[in-house]
């Protein structure tokens, strides 16, 4: 049975996935895209890589490893799917997103703060100059970009609990504290949605970004992926 804080709305987990806190922490995913690096002139045109079972969880496609087709990624203007050797195509250009939509039945890396890892940013020159900064230079376009995926029966069962969050919008250190003692607090009571995660959408800070990353290391306190 899931245990809730006095604020929190609480759902039952699903038959047969009953994850706990301590579980989630255990057994969490914890790695990063696998973005080989370019050792000399690559083709800067278009990303033909591959989408593969990370049965080892190193966040790298060892020899041994299986790729997975029929997992869909995309550019950001064009969907592609893994073939039947299990790799993707797609155009590349500057100021791109690449990112892969998680399958059934897997789960894609995270990272320490609990944050899903299923993209790369490719943006050669890097953010523009900006008060509170921005993306480093990423240089060319890397030899390959690789989607590490796990299996996972947490993501098996069709039917998914997740919890979505709006305009966190924390505009100062208090209000940081506010967020982690209200619905942070709340959400780390809960253990109903290690499957599925936390969707958050909307401003997560105010105007003034130094406190973004305060901000986002209060996901580390969630019982599943935040997205």
């Amino acid at each position: 049975m899931a245990r809730c804080s006095p604020r929190a709305r609480c759902f039952p987990p699903p038959p047969g996935q009953p994850p706990a806190q301590d579980d989630w922490e255990a057994g969490a995913y914890r790695g990063a895209v696998d973005a080989v690096e370019s050792k000399g002139a690559n083709n800067q045109d278009s990303l033909e890589d591959v989408v593969f079972d990370d049965t080892n969880k190193n966040s790298v496609l060892d020899g041994n490893q299986r790729g997975l087709n029929g997992v869909e990624v995309s550019n950001g203007r064009k969907i592609a799917t893994t073939d039947a050797k299990d790799r993707y195509e797609l155009q590349a250009f500057g100021n791109m997103t690449v990112f892969v939509t998680q399958p059934r039945g897997y789960q894609v890396p995270v990272d320490e703060n609990n944050v899903a890892q299923f993209f790369y940013n490719h943006l050669p020159e890097g953010s523009p100059q900006l008060t509170y900064g921005g993306i480093a230079p990423t240089g060319q376009l890397p030899q390959a970009v690789n989607f590490p995926l796990a299996a996972s029966k947490l993501t098996q069962s069709p039917e998914q609990h997740c919890a979505i969050g709006a305009d966190i919008q924390s505009c100062n250190q208090k209000e940081v504290e506010f967020a982690r003692n209200g619905v942070f607090a709340d959400l780390a009571a809960r253990q109903d949605y290690a499957g599925c995660g936390a969707l958050f959408i909307g401003d997560l800070v105010g105007d003034d970004l130094s406190v973004f990353t305060q901000t986002r290391e209060l996901t580390s306190m969630l019982n599943g992926p935040a997205r």
